[in-house]
């Protein structure tokens, strides 16, 4: 998870343009940690906020997944990782790191010969359903759109790059719907 955060080639040396969306979630670190299950799994995943975002508990059929996410302007990583470790259940399986990222997307998803698929396209919560589905939805689009007998001209990767209408109101509402949870609680 955390190398594809980095977008090494598309990020670091071709650098395209990034929307970042940290004014709408301001949550910028999380802190993963799983932990040995008690008690049968439940069929959900439970989310509470704190006072500087939200933690999460989600039953495995092994273990438990627990995290603390967080804006790092109002918690100190040490404050995160101690609220996360006061609220968990069962001996502690791994280790607890932070994790940074920002919120938001690349503007140019397909760049000269570099595609952005999953987390080095862009990122909005932790909790893998609009990860899962910008992946699926971009190797989708690369199918449909790959040029299979040779890029001729550059604008054959407009198509990529622009959001169709369907992923234009899914980036929208996805993103509505994440910052409504956020400001609700």
């Amino acid at each position: 998870m955390v190398r594809a955060f980095l977008g090494l080639l598309i990020d670091k040396t071709l650098k395209p343009p990034y929307e970042d969306w940290s004014h709408w979630l301001p949550c910028d670190s999380a802190i993963p940690v799983q932990t040995e299950s008690l008690k049968p799994a439940k069929p959900y995943v439970t989310c509470t906020t704190h006072q500087a975002g939200w933690q999460w508990h989600i039953p495995l059929q092994h273990n438990v997944g627990n995290g603390n996410l967080f804006c790092s302007e109002f918690m100190s990583n040490d404050e995160a990782k101690q609220h996360l470790l006061d609220n968990i259940q069962g001996n502690v399986l791994t280790e607890p790191r932070v994790i940074k990222y920002k919120t938001g997307r690349r503007r140019v998803f397909w760049n000269r010969n570099c595609v952005a698929l999953g987390l080095s396209s862009g990122f909005v919560e932790p909790l893998e359903s609009t990860s899962i589905y910008m992946f699926m939805n971009g190797v989708v689009r690369l199918m449909r759109l790959f040029p299979f007998n040779g890029v001729t001209q550059p604008s054959i990767l407009n198509p990529l790059n622009s959001l169709n209408p369907p992923d234009r109101a899914f980036a929208r509402n996805d993103k509505a719907h994440v910052v409504r949870q956020y400001r609700r609680n």
